[in-house]
């Protein structure tokens, strides 16, 4: 075994054989000639910049690889030789680490070995860590017969190291975690993504006051924001939803909330507030995205039947994309680490797509970031906190038998009755890939064979789009039925996932045939 010190004071213990690079050391170059800068990934780049706006301090960042083990270092059964594999990470005392490793295209998080705690030695003057701790990582070579762990000869593997401040709170820990998220309106002026920006209320915007003023609400999903939701909506080819929206209403604005401390009816209750506020009459169209189609129906059926605004606001037409109405299985507290790989994975692979799609210039990265906005939020209190549901309602309201979705799909004294309110549904089967996935999914190898892996153990078994089963998406007060006024299925295929929709032509069509006209 050898041990390599990298940037930050993290070690790592490595088989003799394997290559490592410390990605955060300045380069090198022969004298006079400038160092060669970097190769970066602009979809790590950008995921590893969006850990950092959530407090997630990147301290070292590795990239190892692993040739064919020489035959003297395999075992009688062609196995690497015993010895601790893995990372030394030193902290302070009042400070934990989690480390991201990509292989093959699949992103997974590790938390360090329980009890694998190891106090320093603190000397007199020197600036030295309170304790250390532990990631083991599987640093084994392929045996040389051509084949490795995800089927090539050679392993490369990166791994992301991130320090953060850590509480001991049970309780609150993931409002702790979650204190930055900016909760309010925002103003979708254009499709340039740099000027959708945070409003005070509706009145920062020049609204009609003759007559009911016609607004876009788009309400985003879990761990994200208006942005990292909605964004592809800006970055697709000219002419589509958007264009025509912005020509169409008098505003489009969305809702950015917090969706892992509060549940959804908090959530809309600060939504309410901020619509409420407005001088005149609303006529609002809304598009409910995942997480937010609990949001957007705890406004209309819970609150706003008792909403002395009720008179002055009215939510018309409501289109549920991928939405949680009967909740996801991966609210569960036992699949939270299965939430976590699944989503990290999907924004990347949206990225991915985003990248064939859109403009070079378009600021993509935006989206990245902002869709992972409270994603390391819940990758802080797994790594430091045994919780269950009742300490994250954000999830728990999703939980597909938990109470929140149960009493949201009873019928609420004041709610409007099918006839009386006009409702879509557009959801996706996806079919995951065999083989080598296709370029245009933005699915890897790696995250493909870990997809199958999950589905063979059971991992939603039914019909889904990776997140949300598709029986779900249309489960709105189904004991009285009728809600549902149309639907777009898209047919089992291998393109569009969670975390595409809005990217894809024929949602964009059906959203303008269905609000537009």
């Amino acid at each position: 075994m050898a041990r390599a010190v990298l940037t930050g004071g993290v070690t790592l213990d490595v088989p003799d054989h394997a290559v490592v690079r410390d990605l955060l050391a300045t380069p090198r170059a022969p004298r006079g000639l400038a160092p060669a800068p970097p190769v970066v990934d602009p979809i790590e780049r950008d995921l590893v910049a969006g850990l950092g706006d959530q407090e997630l301090t990147l301290l070292s960042a590795v990239e190892v690889t692993l040739p064919p083990a020489p035959p003297r270092a395999l075992g009688l059964a062609g196995t690497p030789p015993p010895g601790p594999q893995g990372l030394q990470v030193p902290l302070g005392p009042d400070e934990d680490a989690v480390v991201l490793v990509e292989e093959d295209g699949l992103l997974t998080w590790h938390h360090h070995d329980p009890g694998v705690r190891s106090p320093a030695t603190r000397r007199r003057g020197l600036n030295t860590p309170d304790r250390q701790v532990r990631f083991a990582l599987d640093l084994a070579a392929p045996s040389g017969r051509g084949v490795g762990l995800l089927g090539g000869a050679v392993r490369r593997l990166k791994a992301w190291v991130f320090r953060f401040v850590a509480t001991l709170a049970v309780e609150g820990a993931v409002r702790f975690y979650e204190r930055h998220v900016v909760t309010g309106l925002v103003h979708v002026a254009s499709r340039d993504l740099t000027t959708w920006a945070p409003i005070d209320g509706l009145h920062a915007l020049d609204l009609p006051t003759d007559r009911p003023a016609r607004l876009l609400l788009l309400v985003h999903g879990t761990f994200s924001s208006t942005v990292g939701s909605y964004g592809a909506l800006a970055l697709t080819g000219d002419g589509g939803f958007l264009d025509e929206a912005l020509q169409h209403y008098d505003a489009v604005v969305g809702f950015d909330h917090t969706t892992l401390g509060d549940d959804p009816e908090a959530n809309a209750t600060v939504l309410l507030a901020r619509l409420e506020a407005t001088a005149g009459a609303l006529d609002v169209h809304a598009v409910a995205y995942s997480r937010g189609a609990l949001v957007l129906r705890s406004l209309t059926e819970l609150l706003l039947p008792r909403s002395l605004a009720r008179t002055r606001v009215t939510v018309s037409r409501q289109v549920f994309v991928g939405g949680t109405n009967g909740g996801t299985l991966l609210a569960r507290p036992e699949r939270w680490d299965q939430l976590v790989t699944l989503t990290t994975n999907v924004v990347a692979a949206s990225a991915k797509v985003l990248s064939l799609v859109a403009p070079a210039t378009a600021p993509t990265g935006l989206v990245v970031q902002a869709a992972t906005r409270s994603l390391g939020a819940l990758v802080k209190v797994l790594a430091t906190t045994a919780l269950d549901a009742r300490h994250v309602p954000g999830l728990a309201a999703m939980v597909p038998d938990g109470p929140f979705v149960t009493a949201l799909n009873e019928i609420q004294e004041g709610q409007a009755g099918p006839d009386d309110v006009w409702m879509a549904v557009i959801t996706s089967t996806f079919d995951v890939p065999r083989g080598i996935p296709d370029t245009a999914s933005g699915v890897t190898k790696g995250f493909a064979l870990w997809l199958a892996d999950h589905a063979a153990d059971g991992f939603m078994a039914e019909a889904n789009d990776l997140v949300v089963h598709v029986a779900s998406m249309g489960a709105i007060d189904p004991g009285l039925g009728g809600y549902v006024d149309a639907r777009l299925d898209l047919p089992p295929n291998g393109v569009t996932y969670h975390t595409v929709y809005f990217a894809r032509a024929e949602v964009q069509a059906q959203l303008t045939a269905w609000l537009i006209g």
